[in-house]
């Protein structure tokens, strides 16, 4: 029974356990009061017991006392099942963190960075102590620096950052363009932020849409673009030599 102590004053002549091992052999218990240990989850995980080698009667403040260390004895194996807990989430966390391919980081409000992961290092070059030694605008292309902090004072009102781009310097002199999303932690103060390397997409846009420039300018066909209050927005070569009008009138 979970609720109710077990206390045995003569062990030698209780039915129940008088050809025990335990009471035959050594020990040679007789005397026995145990009190269940039930974690918050109501689950019996085992007793707190004390025994003696005669018989013994425990009093009633003696077993309110025996039932009060077994509260505490829960309490600790509870506490010791927490810290496990966090110690294992806090290992997992560490592998996720080393083994991204994005760049993540750690910011402190003063703009160092205060923890960066391999990726950083793999992906601009410098060494983690070298990003954690200047302030991380110190990397930012000259002409993203005014964005970049009116970004990172958004993030101190509590606001998220979500797909937002800078370029940052690589050790090498090139720059690699980021895509970040952030988070402040209201408590510290820290910002928590993940980038992910856009250079290769971005160039692939940029190419991409200088060759449907291009096709475009080169079609055959007049192509025109209006929007639907019948505005001309684009027009191509053709257009014009069709029509006799340069740009600038249609």
């Amino acid at each position: 029974d979970p609720d109710r102590p077990l206390v045995v004053r003569d062990a030698h002549t209780d039915p129940r356990f008088a050809d025990n091992p335990l009471v035959q052999e050594a020990p040679f218990v007789r005397a026995y009061a145990g009190v269940p240990l039930v974690e918050p989850g109501g689950l019996a995980l085992g007793t707190l017991c004390a025994i003696d080698h005669v018989p013994r009667d425990l009093t009633e403040a003696q077993i309110v006392s025996l039932q009060r260390l077994g509260r505490q004895v829960v309490g600790q194996l509870e506490l010791r099942r927490q810290i496990m807990a966090a110690r294992a989430a806090r290992i997992e966390g560490e592998k996720f963190f080393d083994q991204s391919l994005d760049l993540l980081c750690v910011a402190r409000p003063d703009g160092f960075f205060d923890r960066v992961n391999p990726a950083f290092v793999s992906t601009l070059g410098y060494s983690a102590e070298e990003l954690l030694a200047v302030p991380f605008v110190q990397f930012v292309h000259p002409d993203d620096i005014a964005a970049t902090m009116g970004e990172v004072e958004r993030l101190g009102t509590g606001a998220l950052t979500i797909d937002f781009e800078n370029r940052y310097q690589c050790k090498d002199g090139s720059w690699r363009t980021l895509s970040w999303r952030a988070s402040p932690d209201a408590d510290t103060g820290l910002l928590y932020a993940a980038a992910r390397d856009v250079t290769e997409f971005r160039a692939r846009e940029r190419r991409d849409t200088r060759l449907t420039h291009s096709l475009i300018e080169g079609a055959p066909n007049a192509m025109v673009l209006a929007d639907t209050e019948g505005r001309v927005r684009f027009i191509n070569r053709q257009t014009e030599l069709m029509f006799g009008y340069d740009r600038s009138e249609l």
